[in-house]
């Protein structure tokens, strides 16, 4: 996910990341890291995800389709779900069948 830098921010060279971004980009709070543009990405018909922890959800597709719309993945990542108050996470098993 992408946010508007905050007003006092502007100059300083700092970009604020989640927790979940920082464990899927591998980095902690205070590491340095360079942005570029993103190469080669396209739009996936299929993402295949599995849970952190066991899990009972059925009827859970239709919600895990708005959670992913527009969000940038990669298998590894794990992707922040909460489910009646309680947090927990789905990995990004693959990412498949692109579209053109």
């Amino acid at each position: 996910m992408l946010w508007s830098a905050q007003p006092e921010d502007y100059g300083l060279r700092i970009i604020r990341i989640d927790g979940y971004t920082r464990i899927n980009l591998g980095i902690g709070i205070d590491d340095h890291v360079k942005v570029r543009k993103a190469q080669d990405i396209k739009n996936a018909e299929q993402v295949v995800v599995s849970s952190t922890e066991e899990l009972n959800l059925a009827g859970i597709e239709e919600y895990l389709t708005k959670i992913l719309e527009g969000r940038v993945v990669s298998r590894g990542d794990v992707i922040p779900l909460n489910i009646m108050g309680r947090k927990t996470g789905l990995v990004v098993n693959s990412v498949i069948k692109f579209l053109e």
